[in-house]
């Protein structure tokens, strides 16, 4: 079978710009798995190097450039504009698995006019929490989004959470598979147990990912722990609000996007806990990669979260920075507790989001559409 993974990716400060990390854990599985793999999209860097041997990469440029404040209309023209090169030069394509909602219409029309099954993967959708969007915006992200799924064949849903949300809004289980963003594979680290209590925060500081609380909760477990030292990764719009709320304090610090591996993953290396405070989610990659590295995890206790983390973390409620400090020092103050949530953490990670379980729901779910 030839999968055509369609995405759509955005130059900014805080994102490169180049294939997404879930788009190049599926291109990887399904190569693994002998089927020929497109990754159709825009890119910041056109000569962009493939995510594995046999997986074709195709630069179509991004010709309109909309106002920031209405970025979906801007990709959805780029759809239509994607959906043009599919109706020239699909030859051979079977399914095509549109990444990002807001391309699903001009990419679904050039799949109705050449016969292409069409997917759907749930990634971000307006269901799963509107925080980072105006109600006008959210609105028509949903809009969007329901539109796309019930036009899909398929709809990969990344956690339980999102496959209930969209089921419960009125798409039919027959259009409906599990598969969870698959984890690549990372060596177990050993840590000393007299490791030093380091806490480590990585995401995009954007609203709706706690960038803010994350801050005031470290100020705060630092007045009772002082010993602790806080890791912060990422850049974004509040990024300048975030080291400014920290002020001069040495124990916590601000590392910048970080565009070399290497560098996040000496950080991985480093910690001995980590702190998610994302005040939405429709899977928590970051959460579960931090569980992957062995680290003792306190979560915002949202329904998606708990999905991920299980019983392998402490939780806080969104907001209540007291709360995650006092988890994080209860933490902090006992090594061997930390080491045991890390090592069954891990333990979940491999077993639930491992690369052989998400190939298995991966296949299993294209199996249904494997005739074109």
């Amino acid at each position: 079978m030839h999968v055509a993974l369609v995405q759509v990716a955005v130059a900014s400060k805080f994102a490169g710009g180049g294939i997404s990390r879930s788009t190049q854990a599926r291109a990887r599985l399904l190569v693994d798995a002998g089927h020929s793999v497109t990754v159709l999209g825009s890119f910041a860097d056109p000569n962009e190097a493939p995510p594995a041997p046999g997986v074709r990469l195709i630069h179509v440029p991004r010709l309109h450039r909309i106002p920031r404040r209405i970025p979906a209309l801007d990709e959805i023209l780029h759809g239509y504009r994607l959906g043009r090169w599919l109706r020239r030069h699909g030859e051979g394509i079977d399914l095509v698995d549109v990444q990002e909602p807001n391309l699903a219409p001009g990419v679904f029309a050039a799949c109705e006019t050449r016969g292409f099954r069409k997917a759907h993967t749930l990634n971000l959708t307006a269901l799963a929490g509107a925080g980072r969007f105006s109600s006008r915006e959210a609105h028509l992200h949903r809009r969007i989004n329901l539109a796309a799924a019930r036009r899909a064949e398929l709809n990969l849903a990344i956690s339980q959470f999102v496959l209930e949300l969209y089921r419960d809004a009125g798409v039919p289980d027959s259009k409906l598979a599990l598969v969870y963003n698959a984890l690549d594979d990372m060596p177990r680290i050993e840590r000393p147990g007299d490791a030093p209590a380091r806490a480590l925060w990585v995401g995009r500081m954007v609203p709706g990912k706690g960038i803010l609380e994350a801050v005031d909760a470290a100020r705060r477990a630092l007045e009772s722990f002082p010993a602790l030292t806080f890791d912060f990764v990422g850049s974004g719009p509040l990024e300048a609000a975030g080291r400014e709320r920290a002020g001069k304090e040495t124990r916590i610090r601000f590392h910048g996007h970080l565009r070399e591996p290497e560098a996040l993953e000496a950080l991985w290396r480093q910690a001995t806990l980590f702190l998610c405070t994302t005040e939405h989610e429709t899977f928590g990659r970051v959460l579960a990669e931090a569980m992957q590295a062995g680290l003792a995890c306190v979560a915002t206790d949202l329904p998606v979260l708990r999905e991920v983390l299980g019983e392998t973390g402490l939780y806080a409620p969104h907001g209540e920075t007291e709360t995650a400090a006092a988890k994080l020092v209860e933490l902090a103050q006992d090594p061997a507790r930390r080491e045991r949530l890390g090592a069954s953490a891990r333990e979940r990670a491999q077993r639930e989001f491992g690369l052989e379980t998400s190939k298995a729901q991966l296949l299993a779910a294209y199996e249904r559409f494997a005739t074109p």
